[in-house]
C-alpha cells in the first residue's frame, strides 16, 4: 500500500491498526497475515457475517446473536496449510466467555478437600498439574519472571488472576504507538492548558450511547436508588451521570482544601459543552475557581476542542467519513488516554473501555507477593509440614494486595471491570 504524503508516496504504509500501534513480534512470532492471496477483507467479513445466526430470549424477549463459529482452511504464502478462526470483537468476547475463560482462572486446588471435590468431579491430578502449568507458560509469554509466574499460579481469586494479567499488560509494551502518532499526541497535550510539571488529578466522563445501550442497567439502579423511575413521576435520565457525583467520589473522603491550594483536574469527556454547563451551576469563588460543598476547591482543565465545539472524542458524532477528522479524533483519544494514565488520581468508571484500559496502566505486581512466593521456595518453613505448593499458597494468601493500583476511585457502576477487553 502506498500513502501520499509531503514527501511523495510513502512505501508499505502500515495497515489497518497498525497504523496506531507497534504490532510486537512475539504476539504473531513473526507470521505474515496469513491465507493473504485467498481471502481479503470483505472475505473475511463474508465469512463472519454468515456465522451469526439471530434469536430472541423466550424469557426477554430480547434480541441477540448465537455464533456458529467455523475454521477456515487455505494456505498462507508460504504454501502452508492454515486453520483460521474468523470472529469479530463481539464474537471474539462470545468465544472468549464460553470457551477460554475457566481455563485460565483454573487453579490446582488449596486444600485436600478442594482435591477430594475434584477428583469427585471427574478430575485427577494430571489434569490440574497441567492446568497450573498453562497459567505458568501464559504468565511467562506476558513477560513475567519465573518467581512472578509461579506467584501467578498459586492466586486462587478470579479478580487477582485478571490484576494479575492487566499488570504484566501495562509492563510488557504490548501497547506502542508509531513514531508519528507520539510525535502528534505530544503535539496535542502541549496544546492543553494543564501544566505537566505539577501533580494533578483526572476525571474521565463517558456519555451518549454508551450509557443508553451497554451501560442502562447500571444508569437505571443509579437513578433509582436517588428517588427517580416507575411510580416516582420522575423520568430516569437514560443517558448522563451529573459531574458532580464524579467529583463527590472521587474527593469526599480527602481533607478539605477550600482555604488551601485548589485541587489541579483533567476532564476527558466526549461532552465538554454539557459538563461545562454544568460547571457554570457550581458555587465559584473570587479567583474563579469551582468550591463544593465549602469544603473542596477545584480548577478543572480541559483539553483542546474544535472551532466549532464538537467533541473530539473517538466516538462523537460527526466527522466519521473525513480521515482528517477521524485521525485528529485518534490523537485527542490517545492523548486523553496518556494524560489519564499518569494522573495522581483517576476518577472514572469501567463500563467505559477507555476507563478499563486506563486502569490497566496504572497497575503493577506487588513486591510483596513475591517476596513471600520466594522465602517459601527458600525454605524458611519447616521442611515436611506441608507440600511447597500448599506453603505457597498460604504465604501468597498473606499478602491483602497480589497487585497494586495508582489511586483511582470509581464512579457508579462496577467496581471490578473483570477481564481484560470484556
Amino acid at each position: 500500500e502506498k500513502l501520499k504524503g509531503s514527501r511523495g508516496w510513502v512505501e508499505n504504509f502500515p495497515k489497518g491498526l497498525e497504523r496506531l500501534i507497534q504490532h510486537p513480534d512475539w504476539l504473531s512470532r513473526k507470521c505474515p497475515i496469513p491465507c493473504q492471496d485467498d481471502f481479503k477483507y470483505w472475505d473475511w467479513e463474508n465469512v463472519r457475517t454468515k456465522q451469526q445466526i439471530p434469536f430472541s430470549d423466550p424469557e426477554t424477549g430480547k434480541k441477540d446473536w448465537n455464533f456458529d463459529l467455523q475454521e477456515v482452511k487455505c494456505k498462507s504464502s508460504h504454501g502452508r496449510d492454515t486453520n483460521v478462526l474468523v470472529v469479530g470483537g463481539y464474537e471474539l468476547r462470545k468465544y472468549f466467555e464460553q470457551e477460554i475463560k475457566e481455563k485460565m482462572i483454573h487453579r490446582v486446588p488449596s486444600s485436600p478437600i478442594d482435591s477430594a471435590i475434584d477428583s469427585a468431579n471427574g478430575q485427577d491430578d494430571e489434569d490440574e498439574t497441567n492446568d497450573n502449568q498453562d497459567a505458568y507458560d501464559w504468565s511467562i509469554r506476558l513477560g513475567a519472571s519465573s518467581a512472578e509466574a509461579t506467584a501467578f499460579t498459586d492466586l486462587d481469586q478470579e479478580e487477582d488472576i485478571w490484576d494479575f494479567v492487566s499488570a504484566l499488560m501495562a509492563r510488557s509494551g504490548v501497547i506502542r504507538f508509531q513514531p508519528w502518532i507520539a510525535r502528534d499526541v505530544e503535539s496535542f497535550i502541549k496544546k492543553a492548558s494543564l501544566p505537566l510539571n505539577v501533580d494533578y488529578d483526572s476525571i474521565h466522563v463517558r456519555r451518549g450511547d454508551k450509557l443508553e445501550q451497554e451501560s442502562k442497567r447500571e444508569v437505571n439502579s443509579f437513578w433509582r436508588a436517588r428517588g427517580y423511575g416507575k411510580g416516582t413521576g420522575r423520568k430516569i435520565p437514560r443517558n448522563y451521570i451529573p459531574f458532580s457525583h464524579y467529583v463527590g467520589q472521587g474527593y469526599h473522603k480527602r481533607p478539605c482544601n477550600a482555604d488551601g491550594e485548589a485541587h489541579l483536574v483533567y476532564v476527558a469527556t466526549d461532552d465538554p459543552k454539557v459538563i461545562k454547563q454544568e460547571l457554570t451551576g457550581m458555587k465559584k469563588d473570587d479567583l474563579g475557581f469551582t468550591v463544593m460543598n465549602k469544603c473542596h476547591k477545584f480548577n478543572f482543565i480541559f483539553g483542546p476542542t474544535p472551532k466549532d465545539d464538537t467533541p473530539s472524542h473517538l466516538n462523537s458524532e460527526g466527522g466519521h467519513r473525513n480521515c482528517v477528522d477521524r485521525y485528529n479524533r485518534n490523537i485527542a483519544g490517545i492523548a486523553d488516554l496518556l494524560i489519564l494514565a499518569k494522573s495522581n488520581l483517576f476518577v472514572g468508571e469501567f463500563n467505559s473501555n477507555w476507563g478499563r484500559l486506563v486502569r490497566v496502566f496504572r497497575m503493577r505486581l506487588n513486591d510483596e507477593l513475591l517476596m513471600a512466593t520466594e522465602e517459601v521456595e527458600e525454605g524458611d518453613l519447616d521442611d515436611g509440614e506441608q507440600p511447597e505448593g500448599e506453603k505457597r499458597r498460604r504465604a501468597a494468601k498473606t499478602v491483602a494486595d497480589p497487585v497494586l493500583t495508582k489511586g483511582l476511585k470509581v464512579a457508579w457502576g462496577n467496581r471490578h471491570p473483570g477481564p481484560l477487553g470484556l
